[in-house]
Order: structure tokens, then C-alpha cells, then sequence
């Protein structure tokens, strides 16, 4: 058999110079079969037609695939627009997303470590470890 495939895409552009290629779009598709897939993105796109900020929310047919929520910005704020209060939790920078901000109720964890993993602390074993070199 065939799959099926279908797809909907809606633009809007807006610029104030004649060539602005500054857009806003929203995808939609749909893919039968065992490798197929629904996704929906929103797009936005620069005047420079090279800066793009996405998000795309994906749920692939094969049950043993994640469904996923893809980002793609270079910055990633959560506020609330009624109080003017904006948080930057993430940080990207050279190539990996850090975290910039957490403030933390309860924190279950099994090892801390540092980055070398010289230091650490097994919270199940109360195995510690503090490397001065």
C-alpha cells in the first residue's frame, strides 16, 4: 500500500522596503504509515532571511517513538506579560544550552559531580569525594 501525505502551509509577510523577506508561518502535515508522522511548526523569520526562530511540536505513528516539542531560538524567556516580569532560565552560548536561572523546591538526584568528575557526592551510597588537584 501507499502512504498517505499532506501538508498545509500558511504565510504572511510584512515589510516596510520593497525585498523584506521578513515572514511568519505555520506548517502543517501529516504522514501515514509506520515511518510517518503529524507535526505543526511556527516559524519566524528576520528580514535578513537567515535568523529563523521555530517551534514545532511532532508525534511520529511508531508507539516507540517520543512525541517531541522542538525550540529553535537563540533565547528562551518565560514571563508573564500582565505583572512585565520575564525570566532568561537558558543560555545559549557556543553551541549548548546552560542553565542560567533555577530556583528549586526539592531536588532528587543520585550523583553530583563536577564536570571532571573528580569531585563528586553519590547521594544513595553517601559516597563523597572532594578532588584538590
Amino acid at each position: 500500500g501507499h502512504d498517505a501525505y499532506a501538508t498545509a502551509i500558511t504565510q504572511v509577510s510584512a515589510g516596510t522596503v520593497s525585498g523584506d523577506v521578513t515572514t511568519a508561518r505555520l506548517f502543517m502535515t501529516a504522514q501515514t504509515g509506520s515511518g510517518g508522522q503529524a507535526e505543526v511548526a511556527f516559524q519566524v523569520k528576520g528580514s535578513d532571511g537567515l535568523r529563523t526562530a521555530s517551534m514545532i511540536m511532532r508525534a511520529p505513528n511508531t508507539v516507540a517513538e517520543p512525541t517531541e516539542m522542538i525550540f529553535d531560538a537563540q533565547r528562551f524567556i518565560i514571563g508573564d506579560f500582565s505583572s512585565g516580569a520575564e525570566i532568561n532560565p537558558l543560555v545559549y552560548s557556543g553551541g549548548a544550552w546552560r542553565l542560567n536561572v533555577l530556583n528549586v523546591g526539592t531536588v532528587n538526584a543520585g550523583i553530583l559531580q563536577s564536570l571532571s568528575g573528580a569531585s563528586y557526592w553519590n547521594l544513595s551510597t553517601g559516597a563523597f569525594r572532594i578532588a584538590t588537584s
